[in-house]
């Protein structure tokens, strides 16, 4: 009935943990293939009595945090290399650009906007497609970061092709939020690469 869904751990090890438990055997397998947004799922579960379970459009968000040092803690070389972990958008706080000693009561209107926008986005369908202007300047940071980052020959190396594709959908997002759906802009385009230089 809701093939949309969101899932929040405070800790990110404690779900790594729950990941690698033996009745969880082929879990990572389908977190993966959903995070390439398939269009269909169809599920087969039972032995005796097997049932067909299909769900259309699924979308799944994985929201966690942790510390550096137990973040690399939980990291497993297999998990890499496979593509699970590339697959999640990790955030890093290098540094506190604040202290506050209490934490802020959050503002009602900003949260309501916010929710405003989310649904309004969540109804938004079709394809996006980029102007001319938006699709040069996208090729040629495309490549640029592609000829810096491509094939270091270390662990880093799986995660640079997924940013190249987060790009794409960063612009996509900033399409809707900069009210230009389904037309992406060049201005689009350039936030979507701001966003990756930040991350990387």
């Amino acid at each position: 009935k809701k093939p949309q869904g969101n899932f929040v751990f405070s800790e990110f090890m404690s779900l790594m943990k729950i990941l690698d438990r033996d009745y969880m055997g082929g879990t990572k397998s389908l977190l993966t293939h959903l995070f390439d947004n398939p269009s269909r799922l169809v599920r087969t579960v039972g032995v005796k009595d097997e049932k067909e379970y299909v769900v259309e459009n699924p979308v799944i968000n994985i929201v966690a945090a942790t510390t550096i040092d137990w973040f690399v803690e939980s990291l497993k070389d297999r998990d890499i290399l496979s593509g699970f972990i590339p697959r999640f958008i990790f955030v890093p706080a290098m540094k506190q650009d604040q202290f506050f000693p209490r934490q802020k009561i959050a503002d009602a209107t900003i949260e309501a906007d916010l929710v405003f926008m989310l649904k309004n986005m969540a109804d938004l369908k079709g394809e996006c497609i980029l102007t001319d202007e938006a699709g040069k300047l996208y090729d040629s940071l495309a490549v640029k970061f592609y000829e810096k980052h491509h094939m270091n020959g270390n662990l880093s190396s799986p995660f640079y092709p997924r940013m190249i594709n987060y790009a794409l959908k960063f612009a996509m997002l900033n399409s809707c939020i900069n009210g230009h759906f389904p037309e992406i802009q060049e201005g689009d385009v350039a936030q979507s690469w701001e966003t990756i230089r930040r991350l990387t």
